[in-house]
């Protein structure tokens, strides 16, 4: 990964991620609304290719996204009505996001199976982050997982004895996941040389 795309994802990470509570039921609520935000967008995308306005494009993508977030949070109140009080407005941070719409402003030239591919294949990466980092702040941090419940409600389960968590407590800080996010990001750095140094040692031969 390029130093410059190591900067992009630690900043987003933390611009997305760091405002919403430490739990992992609302890392998995962003990473879904980011994931159909991309797929939402790739499809204007197509739409405006088809359609040649590509003047009109800026607008059609940032309406969609904005108007899909307002359908999502409506859902929210609906069906997991306590989720939707507890983000409030951070649910549209992913929507006016410049690196989800940085992706979608710079595909206009590609197909949409070419679009999806690319896009999908950097919010995977970016949505296990933000949910590993949602999860270890919600486990060893608070000691629970919790997750959508019944009746609009989420679902809390104590798995570590809230007492016991000690340093861990530090991570549910902003400091501590900005040094958590950028563990994260590190480790994932080191596997992915490994690996590249694993590949090319391998076509050598």
């Amino acid at each position: 990964m390029k130093q410059r795309s190591l900067y992009t994802y630690m900043v987003a990470l933390l611009a997305i991620f760091i405002p919403i509570p430490g739990r992992f039921v609302f890392g998995f609520t962003v990473v879904l609304q980011m994931i159909l935000l991309i797929v939402t967008g790739s499809l204007v995308n197509a739409l405006v290719r088809v359609l040649k306005v590509d003047e009109l494009r800026t607008v059609m993508v940032l309406s969609a996204s904005v108007a899909e977030t307002v359908l999502v949070r409506q859902l929210l109140v609906i069906f997991q009505t306590e989720v939707a009080l507890t983000l409030g407005f951070a649910v549209f941070i992913p929507a006016v996001s410049l690196f989800l719409t940085g992706f979608l402003f710079d595909d206009g030239s590609r197909t949409l199976a070419l679009s999806l591919k690319k896009n999908l294949r950097h919010i995977c990466f970016f949505s296990a982050a933000g949910l590993l980092l949602s999860l270890f702040r919600d486990v060893f941090c608070f000691g629970t997982l919790t997750f959508f419940g019944k009746d609009g409600r989420i679902l809390e389960r104590v798995i570590l004895n809230p007492e016991s968590q000690g340093f861990f407590s530090f991570f549910a800080s902003v400091p501590g996941a900005m040094i958590l996010s950028a563990v994260i990001i590190g480790i994932y750095i080191i596997i992915k040389n490994k690996a590249d140094i694993i590949r090319m040692a391998g076509e050598a031969d």
